[in-house]
């Protein structure tokens, strides 16, 4: 006498969706935590470029009081060091933000300090130095 046994081969319906039903509220979870860590490793970057763009600007300033007038690239440029070179460009000094680089110095420095402190009137109160 043979005993047959009727074992089921497989997952059922009812497992199947609770593995998917668990998936998917870890990826519920995880998606927007990894969105958040992305976007706070780029405030950083942009925080680090600011930082660089200042202490040139205020290198430039130290070296030439009297300048007025919006500031730009070319000026401050020779106080920066990227790379252990000069950038030519606002592509080069955003590069590594992850922040997509502005076309003018204006919008760069926008970008950076806020509407309207563009000009060097403007970083040199933000210095504290009278005009």
């Amino acid at each position: 006498m043979t005993i047959r046994s009727h074992r089921k081969k497989g997952f059922s319906l009812t497992e199947i969706l609770v593995v998917i039903a668990i998936v998917g509220i870890l990826v519920a979870i995880g998606v927007p935590a990894l969105n958040n860590l992305k976007s706070g490793t780029e405030e950083i970057k942009l925080r680090a470029t600011k930082g660089l763009v200042a202490q040139a600007a205020y290198r430039a300033y130290q070296k030439d009081k009297s300048v007025t007038g919006t500031v730009t690239l070319s000026q401050i440029s020779p106080f920066m060091n990227i790379q252990g070179r000069n950038p030519s460009s606002w592509d080069e000094v955003f590069q590594k933000s992850g922040v997509p680089a502005p076309t003018t110095d204006q919008e760069a420095l926008e970008k950076l300090f806020g509407a309207g402190n563009y000009t060097w009137e403007s970083l040199k109160a933000q210095m504290g130095e009278t005009q």
